[in-house]
């Protein structure tokens, strides 16, 4: 599998980022905007997220990407943290829509914002929220490929950690065609094998999705 073979991205992403563009131009920069429900299970996952920095980091001057990052809530959520006291952070996607109302929204000089489906610079960790859920009409077998290529690329853009989300089975409710469900053993085993043997499954908190840490 190789780092760097993300050529599906344009065919797949094209459709996702006008989703987005429209989305959040009908919302505002808000959960909904993002496909969230509310602003409570928005900072819970970002919690889940940050879970992966270590005791090291408080020292304040970590750099982090974010990918698939909206309108900067990460940013928002982790901006008064200690680890980001004189940390850096960016912010990739590929909505121009949702980078706009980032842009607007931020001005803080440790974020900035580039418009691309990828990390173009390396960082210490890399935190991915939500990005890989919205699948649209793609098949989910092409989906998790690319997934799984686009993690492999977003690893060896990571010094010291990669932390995700995915949306999990939730028998509750009926799957939505457009979203992409995944198996969070599948991942974990995928991650072990191909990025790192420190991984951990985060599962225990109440949102029908999980975590993955990767430790370098």
């Amino acid at each position: 599998m190789s780092v760097r073979d993300l050529s599906d991205g344009p065919r797949l992403l094209a459709p996702i980022a006008d989703y987005f563009s429209r989305a959040i131009e009908r919302h505002g920069a808000t959960p909904a905007g993002v496909l969230w429900r509310d602003d409570a299970g928005q900072r819970l996952r970002f919690a889940q997220l940050a879970g992966i920095f270590d005791a090291d980091d408080r020292r304040g001057a970590i750099s982090i990407n974010d990918l698939g990052c909206g309108y900067g809530a990460l940013f928002d959520f982790l901006a008064d943290r200690p680890e980001m006291v004189d940390g850096r952070y960016v912010g990739y996607d590929v909505s121009a829509g949702m980078l706009a109302h980032a842009k607007r929204h931020i001005s803080d000089f440790r974020a900035s914002f580039v418009e691309s489906p990828r990390a173009t610079r390396s960082a210490d960790y890399t935190l991915i929220s939500g990005t890989h859920n919205l699948k649209l009409d793609a098949r989910d077998a092409e989906w998790e490929d690319y997934v799984r290529k686009s993690l492999i690329d977003t690893w060896s853009a990571s010094r010291k950690g990669l932390a995700f989300n995915m949306l999990g089975f939730d028998r509750s409710r009926p799957p939505q065609k457009s979203l992409y469900y995944a198996d969070p053993m599948r991942f974990y085993d995928f991650c072990q094998r191909h990025l790192s043997s420190d991984v951990t499954l985060v599962h225990d908190y109440p949102l029908a999705e999980w975590t993955i840490w990767v430790r370098a």
